[in-house]
């Protein structure tokens, strides 16, 4: 209600309030009970000449103040101003000492109550602000991941940089990884048994590595073992430097390293954006192994992985071009029929190694140059073998394990070579260069005493023997031999090998100028 209309109604309001406060106390028209008459009887008070007034917010039983209208706020016809509202509520409705205490309260009641809203939500925001960004303990995780990755991809790019600036390679190379790392044990048969100065984690059970040559511009790896890249790596090849990668038996130790050979490719073609295609030519088992993780990343390499499969209506010999000069042959080293009590059967060629002989040529300035390799291993003699390895230039025979009968050529082994066996392979192929690998570590290390008795019982061959062992050299149109020493290529019938000390010791190839 405006205050001008309250002006029209206060002289009539004054009179009848006067008039109930004369008749009543105010203690008793402020109770709970209605006011006697003399009789006990409830007064009873007309209000016929009461204006109609509606009060709707102003209680007399709640409030027991009454208003003051001496003040001239009172008779202000309009205000709006914050200030002056605040001072009419004030003058209109003075509180009381018990009023102010209760405002008091209720004031310390909603600070509390404030501080506390605002405290809870000054946590649920914390709350949210952890939420939303990771906890210390993800921060270091992220923070190692990141760092690995750009290790990662610094690695990557220093590898690169490596192989850009690095001069050409010769082309018409062999080289050998084959072999025991680095062998330093000294056998002392004297030492007890309390404190042994060798122990047998510390002797090799198996040799690991492969083989890598190159020619007319394609590297091939042939059966990369355990350590093959670390080999491959010191003796500063690049993976770059690998087209084609054969793997000739089933057994996993024999391509232990092809994953890696896989994997690295994959990181440097990301990191490089250059596509280098790598071939695989699988034994038929290895093939089954691998062709699930050998997986194309790219179209390109869809074709890449090759099964080397053998049928029984097959040619005993198969062939796959490689590329230009290059031609792979590749057969069975078991017999395809075997002659049974019942008949004539086949043989299961799914179970068998292989072995192969790669045919190389050349043209430079009108001349073409040929050599042929051949290549066998994990695989017992028969006389069909030597007929697909014949007349070859260079021949590598991994000879295995050995015994008292297999040296003196009572009986040949059946799950390799052996001395025995490979005696009757030189017989049957007599090629110009025998380099004997993949020496078992059985009965010791016998690759110098083999040898030494092979060339005495075959001084008379024109084939020169010599036993292979990592960071062994061949240039492969001259058959020469790299000296570990001066590096110059010595005519490998003049090579002196010489065994580092230890057992299992790294073999040295020395030219005549390195000695006396």
């Amino acid at each position: 209600m405006k205050p001008q209309v309250i002006e029209n109604y206060l002289p009539d309001v004054q009179e009848q309030l006067a008039g109930i406060f004369e008749e009543n106390p105010s203690e008793e028209l402020f109770s709970f009970e209605a006011p006697l008459c003399d009789n006990n009887q409830p007064l009873s008070i007309s209000n016929e000449a009461l204006p109609v007034l509606s009060f709707a917010s102003f209680d007399l039983q709640q409030q027991e103040t009454t208003m003051n209208t001496e003040t001239h706020v009172y008779n202000y016809a309009s205000n709006s101003d914050p200030s002056t509202q605040a001072e009419l509520t004030q003058r209109l409705y003075s509180a009381t000492d018990e009023a102010s205490s209760y405002t008091a309260s209720n004031e310390t009641s909603h600070n509390h109550a404030f501080d506390t809203l605002k405290t809870m939500i000054d946590i649920d925001a914390m709350t949210l602000q952890t939420q939303n960004q990771p906890s210390i303990e993800t921060q270091d995780i992220d923070q190692t991941i990141n760092n690995y990755h750009q290790f990662q991809s610094n690695q990557l790019s220093n590898y690169l940089e490596v192989w850009l600036k690095r001069p050409l390679l010769p082309d018409h190379c062999l080289q050998i990884f084959h072999g025991w790392k680095n062998g330093n044990n000294q056998l002392n048969p004297t030492s007890s048994l309390e404190s042994p100065s060798n122990t047998f984690s510390d002797i090799p059970s198996k040799a690991s590595g492969g083989f890598y040559l190159r020619w007319n511009n394609k590297g091939i790896v042939v059966n990369p073992g355990k350590k093959f890249m670390s080999h491959f790596h010191q003796a500063g090849l690049h993976i770059k430097d690998i087209d084609m990668v054969i793997v000739t038996n089933e057994d996993h130790e024999t391509y232990a390293d092809i994953q890696e050979i896989y994997e690295l490719n994959f990181r440097l073609n990301r990191a490089s954006g250059d596509q280098q295609i790598i071939h695989y030519y699988l034994n038929q088992k290895a093939h089954q192994k691998l062709s699930t993780l050998l997986k194309p990343h790219s179209k390109s390499e869809r074709n890449a992985i090759h099964c080397l499969e053998l049928f029984p209506e097959s040619p005993e010999i198969e062939q796959v071009k490689l590329g230009d000069g290059l031609l792979l042959h590749y057969f069975t080293t078991q017999p395809q029929f075997s002659l049974t009590s019942a008949s004539l059967r086949h043989q299961d060629l799914s179970q068998s190694n292989l072995g192969i002989r790669l045919e190389l040529s050349k043209s430079h300035l009108g001349e073409t140059s040929h050599v042929t390799i051949g290549y066998l291993s994990n695989a017992g003699w028969t006389p069909f073998v030597g007929q697909h390895l014949a007349n070859c230039d260079l021949l590598l025979a991994g000879i295995g394990n050995t015994n008292q009968n297999d040296y003196s050529k009572i009986v040949h082994l059946d799950e390799c070579l052996g001395y025995y066996g490979v005696c009757s392979l030189l017989e049957d192929t007599m090629p110009k260069l025998l380099i004997c690998t993949e020496f078992g570590s059985r009965e010791g290390d016998l690759r110098l005493e083999l040898i030494k008795k092979m060339r005495s019982e075959y001084q008379e061959s024109t084939t020169t023997i010599l036993p292979g062992d990592i960071g062994m050299y061949v240039d492969l149109q001259s058959l020469s031999i790299k000296c570990s020493i001066t590096h110059e290529y010595v005519n490998p019938s003049l090579v002196k090998v010489m065994r580092s000390s230890g057992l299992f010791g790294i073999m040295n190839y020395l030219a005549p100028s390195s000695y006396l």
